[in-house]
């Protein structure tokens, strides 16, 4: 059986701005939560940079996925913002089991509060990220301000994955079968696609897209004395393809 994967590719956005801290995916520590002598306008956070003056939409290269005002929580897809101001945790979680939606994308996040805003980068990996403890530069006073508000961006796109496809079974009969199982338990399957069927009856099995779970399709020979063969088109619901063609 040969089976050939092939990737979706996507060009990854612009650069983020000048300065910015990559972190890792994972849980980060949470900064002091301490007010007192810092200088007005530092981050006051060493995994942020702080940037003076106000905004309120992201870059070029960079795609916008939540924005709030002032101390509300949000979420948006496998992202949940929780706010205590002047602090918000970031989570970005999996769901069912799979891949992160995000996965090699960075997540950026501006906070806003008093005359500067600061910048976080989350490198998202197939588990997902969390940051925690997220703020304004201190103001004026030395003190982290309240928040004025919060946006993320997505900067890059999500690495696909190829689904699986592999012969399990051939069966001497009569008739003479053979079974492939497509699986993608990283996005879900999409769609399985009959490209060429040779001297064989197929069966696909209904299925609902975005399923983790294993799908069997059956190729069953007509005629005994003659060769058949199967050529399939496996696509995930990230993009990612594999076409595989066993013979019997």
């Amino acid at each position: 059986m040969r089976i050939r994967g092939q990737m979706v590719r996507r060009a990854a956005g612009a650069a983020a701005a000048v300065g910015l801290v990559l972190l890792s995916a994972g849980v980060m520590a949470t900064p002091a939560r301490a007010n007192g002598s810092a200088m007005s306008g530092t981050s006051g956070d060493p995994r942020a940079t702080a940037v003076a003056g106000n905004t309120v939409t992201c870059p070029p290269g960079q795609t916008q996925l939540l924005f709030r005002d002032g101390n509300k929580s949000g979420s948006v897809g496998a992202i949940t913002v929780t706010t205590n101001d002047p602090f918000l945790d970031v989570v970005i979680a999996n769901a069912n089991g799979f891949t992160n939606p995000l996965n090699g994308t960075t997540v950026v996040v501006y906070v806003k509060g008093g005359p500067n805003y600061n910048v976080y980068n989350i490198a998202v990996g197939p588990n997902g990220a969390t940051l925690t403890g997220l703020h304004s530069p201190y103001n004026g006073g030395g003190n982290i301000p309240t928040l004025s508000h919060y946006f993320l961006c997505q900067q890059g796109q999500p690495t696909p994955t190829s689904p699986a496809c592999n012969l399990t079974a051939l069966l001497s009969g009569p008739p003479v079968q053979l079974q492939v199982t497509v699986q993608d338990t990283n996005s879900g399957l999409a769609s399985v696609v009959v490209t060429s069927v040779v001297n064989a009856a197929v069966n696909v099995p209904t299925f609902t897209a975005g399923t983790a779970n294993a799908v069997v399709v059956t190729a069953t020979k007509i005629d005994p004395s003659q060769p058949s063969s199967l050529a399939m088109r496996v696509t995930n619901t990230a993009g990612g393809v594999t076409d595989c063609d066993p013979p019997f």
